[in-house]
């Protein structure tokens, strides 16, 4: 279980008015996290299939006056008792996500061979298409549904002839830079970077936008169609840490944890006017307490599995906010309706992107990413290490994430991989290479070379040993993975010549095998385990 303590809301109008709020999570065995609730009546509760697959998602209030508890589980319906949120998923047999159903919006999902999505279907009525290239960019996006605020209507005798995307030496320019989508049309500067974007070009109603970089590939000002400006600061670790609009003499800043957004503050002509703490477990937003000059609120999130929020609760359980319709990478269906923002929006998009109303990009960290495009507005900034589309947002967006604007990989990081970021992100590596090699390295050569010697005195030990049946079995990433590799001293009579002579001794209880031999056949856990007792054992203190 996992305790959660907020400061206490403020706001006189609250029945938990000057109560600390609490979230408390539990987790089934496997580690995944199977309730979330609150004592004022709040819950979440999830769950899993046999590959630990999300499959449902329940959230509401539990009432907890005049109400026979025993008797309302006899009903038969599943806590929390009054959900204001029901979501089932389904999966294929290669673990993607197929269907996502709930009462306001069934959605089932066709992929092809790749694992893209290239139709999603709402109410047994096809509501988004898409076509792909062979190197996994999109070449043919068709959107639209009349009642959701139509974008392309495919129920219209012209669909197929509409000026959507429609072949890929026409969208793309060389280096797969994006040159049109429909009449929108983009122009690069010589390091790869969007500097214009013009819908409707050499038209009465053009829209010209601009875009200005500084030379850390940072995106400094924006320029609307209006020629309003928004200018945009970073601190030296590259987090953006202020935003800043001249028309309306806004102040928007960033205070940061690591590389988590912790607080918002938005001043009006220097006056602070609003805070926002954002509060998260690993990637998912958890709660968010907002601040004004008379009041003070917190709210619980609920996300889906790629970190798109579906909603706000407040402690005693209402749904407070929801999250609109938007298409699959991220479009909202409403774009063309004007509508005051709603105060409670947590302005996320997917797990690690924060929305700029101004622009419609998303801020991710080291890249801003357009959901119109399905595309970032500039090259990946550690090449080809970060994927074969250096351009392209993740190629499956239901499914998988892109946390720092780098490398797309699975929402659900092992706790593994975020455990090895974190020392590396000590040892002194910058986030990119924290997150590059979160995963481990290709060989025991490549990780001095990048993390450096152990020091003075010291060797690098694995834990698990680099023999050639371990790199088959396991593979190099999982040998040479900082979890696995630990600084011991060395020399002769210490603990890392101690332990590489044990390893080629015969024990009692090796049946004439040296431990080398006898351990080889285990499992990696089995061998870790056995290897962490050992030095345990001639002191080594973890």
């Amino acid at each position: 279980m996992v305790q959660l303590d907020l400061p206490a809301e403020q706001s006189g109008k609250s029945e938990t008015s000057g109560q600390i709020p609490q979230l408390f999570c539990d987790y089934d065995a496997n580690g995944n996290e199977i309730a979330r609730y609150a004592p004022q009546g709040f819950q979440l509760r999830q769950q899993y299939d046999a590959m630990d697959n999300l499959v449902r998602q329940r959230a509401g209030n539990e009432p907890k006056h005049f109400f026979d508890k025993h008797a309302l589980q006899a009903t038969g319906i599943d806590a929390p008792t009054f959900a204001k949120l029901d979501r089932h998923y389904g999966y294929d047999f290669a673990q993607n996500t197929i269907k996502s159903h709930e009462r306001e919006e069934r959605l089932d999902f066709t992929l092809n061979r790749n694992g893209q999505i290239t139709e999603v279907i709402e109410n047994q009525r096809l509501r988004e298409s898409y076509r792909y290239d062979e190197n996994g960019y999109l070449t043919q996006r068709h959107i639209g549904l009349a009642r959701y605020g139509q974008l392309h209507d495919p129920l219209q005798t012209d669909y197929d002839k509409q000026p959507q995307i429609v072949q890929n030496t026409d969208i793309y320019q060389k280096g797969n830079r994006l040159n049109r989508l429909s009449d929108t049309i983009y122009r690069y500067d010589e390091a790869g970077r969007v500097i214009s974007r013009t819908k409707h070009p050499n038209q009465r109603h053009e829209r010209h936008e601009t875009f200005v970089w500084n030379g850390f590939n940072q995106l400094i000002t924006f320029n609307d169609k209006a020629q309003h400006q928004w200018h945009y600061k970073y601190d030296g670790l590259g987090r953006r840490i202020e935003k800043y609009s001249e028309r309306d003499n806004t102040t928007t800043k960033y205070i940061w944890d690591g590389d988590q957004l912790a607080l918002t503050q938005t001043f009006k002509r220097d006056k602070l006017i609003h805070q926002r703490h954002s509060v998260f477990h690993g990637w998912e937003l958890l709660a968010q307490q907002d601040s004004y000059q008379d009041k003070q609120t917190t709210h619980y999130a609920v996300s889906q599995p790629n970190g798109k929020i579906l909603g706000l609760f407040t402690p005693e359980g209402e749904l407070t906010w929801k999250a609109e319709k938007r298409t699959l990478w991220g479009i909202c269906f409403d774009w063309y309706q004007f509508k005051y923002p709603n105060p409670l929006d947590p302005e996320m998009l997917f797990a690690g992107q924060w929305l700029d109303q101004e622009s419609g990009l998303a801020y991710n960290r080291f890249r801003y990413y357009d959901p119109e495009t399905g595309n970032y507005l500039c090259l990946d900034p550690i090449g080809l290490n970060g994927g074969e589309t250096p351009y392209s947002y993740v190629h499956n967006p239901w499914d998988w994430v892109d946390l720092f604007g780098l490398a797309g990989c699975k929402p659900k990081i092992s706790p593994e991989q975020f455990q090895a970021y974190k020392k590396l992100k000590d040892l002194g590596l910058s986030t990119k290479d924290a997150a590059k090699y979160s995963k481990g390295f290709d060989s025991f050569s490549q990780f001095k070379r990048v993390v450096g010697g152990a020091g003075k005195g010291n060797a690098w030990h694995h834990i698990v040993e680099q023999t050639p049946s371990n790199l088959t079995k396991f593979g190099a990433n999982k040998i040479h993975n900082i979890n696995n590799l630990i600084k011991l001293p060395h020399g002769k009579g210490t603990i890392h010549s101690q332990i590489s002579g044990f390893y080629s001794s015969k024990a009692p209880f090796t049946q004439g095998k040296t431990v080398r031999k006898w351990i080889s056949p285990q499992t990696f856990d089995e061998q870790f385990k056995f290897g962490v007792e050992q030095l345990k054992r001639l002191g080594w203190n973890f």
